[in-house]
């Protein structure tokens, strides 16, 4: 089984060397030491989310937040590509929250957050910055759980020009719609052709009411292709997730060894 993955000080991790000793605290060290129950020489992963990865052992534990790891071994692992950027029409409470836990878990990169026509839930920028601190703190949770080194980023888009610039560098820009004339397979770029090349793919998902025709033509202006997955019409709850997974099997993303 693998060992368990916390993430600590970024400056900490950044800068430890074989042999050291690091110290995770705070809540990380709390859950570590308090639920999971850690003890000296047990075998335990420390990262800073941002790629970098510990591999040491239990040296030991200090009170009831303070995990103490000797480090023996250092990775860095570079952002996966193509990068995958998610862009979720806001929908309610739980729903929101199991998305972007899942999407997490399966390796999506970037969470934009889209608070489109059709979305009942409306946020102010106040609001926004505690919706945004929340669901980074569930997908930490969840990139823990995955064994991730990269925690993804989320960001708010409050209209559909924020989310056209939000993704304007990625070579390949797509909409999931019903009413589309083509499939995800065709639109995304396959492993060992050439367009698969693209450093970035970027899925827009619509809330449960869907993305409407004005929004629609808005993307498409900026060159995004709209495209159905099949005849089932998914929940936005579950749609990027399996949209993810997709794009996750055709660009070589899920591949033995990675």
């Amino acid at each position: 089984m693998t060992a368990p993955l916390f993430y600590g000080n970024a400056q900490d991790v950044a800068q430890a060397k074989v042999g050291d000793e690091v110290i995770v605290g705070g809540d990380e060290g709390r859950h570590a030491v308090t639920v999971k129950r850690l003890s000296a020489g047990e075998p335990v992963l420390v990262g800073d989310g941002a790629g970098r990865i510990l591999e040491g052992l239990v040296a030991s534990t200090r009170g009831k937040s303070e995990l103490v790891v000797e480090v023996r071994r250092v990775t860095a692992s570079a952002l996966p590509e193509p990068r995958i950027t998610v862009v979720q029409g806001l929908i309610k409470g739980e729903r929101l929250e199991r998305a972007v836990e899942t999407m997490t878990e399966a390796g999506v990169d970037r969470i934009v957050l889209w608070q489109s026509q059709r979305s009942i839930v409306r946020i102010g920028d106040d609001a926004g910055a505690k919706v945004v601190a929340k669901l980074r703190a569930k997908a930490m949770n969840a990139a823990k759980q995955a064994r991730r080194a990269w925690v993804p980023l989320i960001e708010l888009a409050t209209s559909t020009a924020e989310v056209a610039a939000a993704i304007a560098d990625a070579p390949v820009r797509i909409a999931l719609h019903e009413e589309a004339d083509t499939s995800l397979a065709e639109e995304l770029p396959v492993r060992g052709d050439a367009g698969a090349s693209a450093n970035e793919v970027a899925l827009v998902i619509g809330p449960e009411g869907g993305i409407s025709l004005t929004e629609l033509e808005q993307l498409s202006a900026v060159q995004v292709v709209p495209a159905k997955m099949g005849s089932p019409i998914l929940r936005s709850s579950t749609a990027g997730t399996v949209a993810l997974g997709w794009v996750m099997g055709a660009t070589g993303r899920w591949t033995v060894g990675d």
